[in-house]
């Protein structure tokens, strides 16, 4: 899940020359700003808020601190679709992570989920056992491809996998019975289940993510 993009940044940071202090770097990093439109209180002087309509987020705010409609919410950065990294109510800063605290955060994530996939694994691999020895040769042979190519490929992808593929041996047998009296398929319903779902691999690019390097693992 840890991508070259982080270790970029991580290097980035190591070899970072910046003197400035937090101050100075709030200063300088851009933000946008929005009026409060509603709000919500929830628990442990949690509150969401919208703002530009009809965008909406969650603030905590400090011990004895609140929000109100008609506040101005301060966002660091603007601009749609950045994840926040702080924000400011009526121009007093709430709440700003350093790039190195981002970066810690981004780190507690991603050792977060590698425990979490881990442990979802352990649960799942009896099922996902017994599931892969009941599939037929041809959808076998899939998940066979799968794991020789990526020694990961069972514990980051094979129950989303198995997912797709489990029920193909009923859309197989349900294409046979919609075939008309006498008429004889170019080749089996298995076989072209298995061909949609190469289409499929294919489309999809989350298998170049799991198994680098490759365009496609069915071929």
């Amino acid at each position: 899940m840890s991508s070259q993009k982080d270790q970029d940044e991580f290097t980035a940071l190591q070899e970072s020359n910046d003197a400035r202090s937090i101050e100075e770097m709030i200063s300088d990093d851009r933000y946008e700003e929005w009026p409060i439109e509603k709000v919500e209180v929830g628990e442990d002087n949690s509150y969401s808020v919208t703002f530009d309509r009809s965008t909406g987020t969650t603030l905590t705010m400090p011990e004895g601190k609140s929000v109100k409609v008609g506040d101005m919410l301060r966002l660091y950065p603007g601009g749609f679709g950045c994840m926040r990294h702080g924000f400011a109510i009526n121009g007093e800063v709430i709440e700003w992570k350093t790039p190195w605290e981002r970066f810690a955060d981004r780190v507690k994530w991603l050792a977060d989920y590698d425990r979490r996939k881990r442990e979802d694994f352990t649960k799942q691999q009896a099922e996902l056992d017994r599931k892969y020895e009941a599939l037929p040769a041809p959808l076998k042979a899939r998940i066979d491809r799968f794991r020789a190519a990526d020694p990961k490929f069972r514990m980051d992808a094979e129950a989303y996998e198995m997912a797709a593929v489990w029920d193909a041996p009923k859309i197989a047998e349900a294409l046979d019975r919609r075939l008309r009296p006498g008429k004889t398929p170019r080749s089996s319903s298995i076989d072209f289940v298995i061909f949609r779902l190469r289409n499929r691999t294919r489309r999809c690019p989350v298998w170049t993510r799991v198994i680098p390097g490759t365009r496609s693992v069915v071929r």
